[in-house]
């Protein structure tokens, strides 16, 4: 059989890396992955392998990188077992839906295929590819993919994009959750044989189905019994539900997008749903059950004026309840989003930033201090991230964060940031303890801040 080797360079188990995995050990093939950033010493270890396909993520084109013979459009578990079946019988797969592959100075681009919906026939995700590294064998939270898709079209987020693309093959339904039982399994499996103390539901939302929810919450109370974080929409949280995850005695935190304190804003260039009073209905009915939650925001998004930010931040205070979290993002323009696109038809960047291979948007490990507006506000609003957590929570430094924010971006405000960032949500997003929280920043980011 053929022989997979992922390629990585941050310490995390990633979901789509362990469904790929779990699908091609479901169809015979080996797999393995290396993690690092230093490739030339990492070289001898990938060429021992001797792998038929070396898999990577990227976001920029086929044509642009020479060295990309295959590239996967959309859904990759089928596409790479069919890919991966061919190589290992000698047969041609230039005709596999979904891939696009290089063939000499020809691009052969074939049609996507519609979704598979099915998700009780896909396998568990592949926890045992990350484990031959000792780090994973610490980690004290799972992330757990309940199903695939969105309701929801925010235009800062890959899911419209997705949705157009499946709409345009005919896939007609873009939301599907696994069976409870079918996840009631998978969670006793991380809980009882990989040890695992807490789970992290990692699906854009869980509230957009409340009849499956409140299902699931009384079968997890009954069998599993852990703490969990679960993500959801506040025009999607009513009583019901706080009540049946106040109910499961374990929702250790509901995390939902805030994203941005000016509703016209929201509502209009992100594309959200969510009205302000709609986050005070349901932030007070999280406080009445004893529910802690977190809240995302972005700052730096295209279009945004300072004064907008900081009505963010008051805002994320305004709303907080006790011990409530927050997470202080600063906006990505990714490729082909429609708030992409508007940042560059308002010149907040410039399009060639999204068109060359070695654009910094593609790094992981520069990328999360910057919002890449070519504006001063923009630069501010970079800098008062920096201090955003503070900004919240003691309002008496306000007027001096002001000040602070107009000096130039510098190292010392970057590692605020980070450690502002680690003590008031990371650890507290997953429950994990001090010990795994700074072992895993450090890890990633002792050097990222220079």
């Amino acid at each position: 059989m053929s022989k997979i080797l992922f390629l990585q360079g941050i310490w995390f188990e990633f979901e789509g890396i362990m469904g790929l995995s779990a699908a091609l050990k479901k169809a015979g093939h080996t797999v393995d992955i290396v993690i690092g950033t230093d490739w030339q010493k990492l070289l001898p270890e990938i060429r021992a392998y001797e792998p038929d396909i070396i898999a990577i993520s990227m976001i920029t084109t086929i044509e642009q990188c020479e060295n990309i013979d295959i590239l996967c459009v959309g859904e990759g578990d089928e596409p790479m077992v069919e890919l991966a079946n061919a190589i290992d019988k000698g047969e041609d797969y230039s005709g596999i839906m979904s891939l696009w592959i290089r063939k000499g100075s020809q691009i052969i681009k074939n049609p996507l295929r519609p979704l598979n919906m099915d998700m009780d026939s896909k396998p568990w995700e592949d926890r045992n590819i990350y484990r031959k590294y000792d780090f994973f064998k610490d980690f004290e939270f799972a992330q757990v993919m309940v199903g695939r898709g969105c309701p929801h079209l925010c235009s800062y987020c890959y899911n419209h994009q997705y949705r157009r693309m499946y709409a345009e093959v005919g896939s007609k339904k873009y939301t599907h959750l696994r069976s409870v039982e079918n996840v009631i399994g998978e969670l006793l499996v991380l809980k009882n044989k990989y040890g695992y103390k807490s789970m992290f539901f990692n699906d854009s939302t869980l509230t957009y189905d409340k009849r499956w929810l409140l299902h699931f919450c009384e079968r997890y109370k009954e069998e599993i019994d852990l703490p969990f974080t679960i993500n959801g929409v506040v025009n999607e949280i009513d009583e019901e539900i706080c009540k049946a995850l106040a109910d499961t005695g374990q929702c250790y935190l509901i995390r939902f997008g805030l994203e941005s304190g000016d509703e016209k804003f929201r509502l209009g260039v992100m594309n959200r749903t969510n009205t302000d009073e709609q986050y005070y209905k349901a932030t007070s009915l999280m406080q009445k059950y004893g529910l802690r939650y977190s809240m995302q925001f972005m700052l730096g998004l295209p279009g945004e004026t300072l004064e907008m930010s900081y009505k963010t931040l008051e805002m994320a205070a305004e709303i907080s309840g006790k011990n409530s979290v927050h997470a202080v993002n600063v906006f990505k323009p990714y490729p082909k989003l429609d708030i992409t696109e508007y940042g560059i038809n308002m010149g907040a960047y410039d399009r060639s930033l999204f068109q060359d291979v070695n654009s910094p948007i593609g790094s992981n490990r520069n990328n999360i201090y910057s919002n890449f507006r070519q504006d001063e506000e923009g630069r501010l609003i970079q800098n008062l991230s920096r201090f955003a957590h503070l900004y919240i929570r003691y309002p008496w430094m306000r007027p001096v964060i002001k000040k602070l924010i107009k000096y130039p971006d510098n190292r010392l405000y970057r590692l605020l940031w980070r450690v502002s960032e680690t003590y008031y949500t990371g650890r507290n997003h997953t429950k994990s303890s001090w010990k795994f929280a700074f072992k895993y920043v450090f890890k990633h980011f002792a050097k990222s801040f220079r």
